[in-house]
């Protein structure tokens, strides 16, 4: 019987080696992490903020747009300064033509540039006087003055005034000059052309029908106020 040879020397394997470990194999690299580092493509080195020609420009865009803001915003403030001037001449005008209108129906004389007789001014524009009675029983006589004058104020940088003052005593024949009772300022500024008075084209005097005012303001507004007598001459 024939038997198997016998080999002589340690018996090999078919492995090749030990498997290669998990462990022993080189790691994969990580996913980079946002907190690893800066993120990829910026480099924070070109972050500076704005350059000096865009800080240039910022500063001039800033300039026209508030020198339009003053512009607008002083156009404004002139509109509304003509329009309160233009109001005040329009209510000078009113109070004016009120107070006139009534002082020469109520008159019977008329006096121009006169030594007042009402108030202690150097001259009167225009005076009116007349007389009436009291409401007492009996009635007793009064004799009224209403005097316009021209005056400057204290504050010499401001245009002349137009004033009109009233007086009234309990007689017919009172002392001159009388102490004014009330005293209205009817036009506030008036320009340097001294107001115009005229009685209708005829003689001022004791038979005058009318009377005729004319003024002009600082403003520029110029207007003839018009009072007719409602008494007998």
């Amino acid at each position: 019987m024939l038997r198997p040879a016998h080999r002589s020397g340690p018996e090999t394997t078919a492995d090749a080696g030990p498997a290669a470990s998990p462990a022993a194999s080189p790691a994969a690299s990580p996913a980079a992490s946002p907190d690893a580092g800066p993120a990829a493509g910026i480099d924070p080195g070109t972050d500076a903020g704005f350059t000096l020609v865009e800080l240039l420009i910022s500063i001039t865009l800033m300039g026209i747009g508030l020198t339009t803001v003053v512009a607008v915003s002083f156009v404004a403030v002139h509109n509304a300064a003509a329009a309160d001037s233009r109001l005040d001449d329009s209510n000078d005008l009113v109070r004016a033509a009120a107070y006139f209108g009534d002082d020469v129906a109520g008159a019977q004389g008329v006096v121009l540039d006169s030594e007042p007789l009402c108030g202690t001014d150097d001259t009167a524009l225009v005076e009116f006087s007349g007389q009436d009675f009291t409401d007492t029983n009996p009635p007793a006589p009064t004799t009224t003055v209403v005097t316009y004058v021209v005056r400057q104020p204290d504050d010499e940088d401001l245009p002349p005034e137009l004033h009109r003052l009233s007086c009234r005593a309990d007689s017919t024949g009172p002392t001159y000059p009388l102490t004014p009772v009330t005293d209205i300022t009817v036009v506030r500024g008036l320009s340097d052309d001294v107001p115009a008075v005229s009685c209708g084209g005829a003689a001022c005097g004791p038979g005058f029908a009318q009377v005729d005012l004319t003024v002009t303001e600082s403003g520029g507004l110029s207007f003839t106020l018009t009072g007719r007598r409602r008494t007998s001459p």
